[in-house]
């Protein structure tokens, strides 16, 4: 805190207490005197001079101007005027840019006006070229994904039918080798049974029951 000190008091006398007879005894002591306390010094805020800035001058409360140093100069008076008529003047300013461009197109001259229907055009010129632009992107964007789900069903329709194919050729395989087993089987039963008719034909030709050999 940035404070200066102001000269001291003059001296105070000494107040003399009088106390009664009866109560005066060797027990009790006499007041101290007032000056023999220490004085507490007095301090005195010390301000930035705001009003020596230039209007437009923005205010830093936390590093005030026209100081040393930084002080307790936070909130006061003359910075809130100060911050009041920069803002009111900041206002003014806008508030006129914003009227002069208005009113160019009503009250200006022919040069003016011919600047602001140009300007219109070519901003409802650029609105089209936009609106343009983003249907032929929304247009190409939708064909990329309609192509790529195309693309991706008959991937998924090639992968499908290879699939069956790979499943009818490995039941082809299957009923095949059933077919060459059950073949095989049939040809050694076939074969098994004439050689057992063989046998059984020799030895009927062998047994003597069978004289007549009418039985074959």
């Amino acid at each position: 805190m940035a404070s200066v000190l102001l000269p001291r008091t003059t001296k105070v006398t000494p107040v003399q207490v009088k106390v009664p007879n009866s109560v005066r005894s060797s027990s009790v002591q006499s007041l101290p005197a007032i000056n023999s306390f220490p004085h507490p010094q007095r301090h005195v805020l010390i301000v930035p001079k705001v009003s020596q800035l230039p209007p437009s001058t923005r205010i830093n409360v936390l590093r005030p101007p026209t100081l040393p140093r930084r002080t307790v100069f936070l909130e006061t008076a003359e910075s809130q005027h100060h911050m009041h008529k920069r803002c009111l003047d900041m206002q003014r300013k806008e508030w006129l840019r914003q009227h002069s461009e208005w009113r160019k197109p009503m009250y200006g001259n022919k040069v003016d006006k011919e600047l602001h229907r140009s300007h219109i055009r070519s901003t409802l010129k650029t609105q089209m070229d936009d609106r343009e632009y983003t249907k032929r992107m929304n247009f190409s964007n939708a064909l990329r994904e309609s192509m790529m789900m195309y693309e991706r069903e008959r991937t998924e329709i090639m992968n499908d039918m290879e699939k069956r194919r790979e499943k009818l050729r490995y039941l082809r395989e299957y009923s095949n080798a059933n077919k060459q087993m059950m073949e095989s089987r049939w040809s050694e039963q076939r074969i098994s049974r004439k050689r057992q008719n063989k046998n059984d034909s020799e030895l009927l030709k062998m047994n003597p029951i069978n004289w007549s050999h009418t039985l074959k």
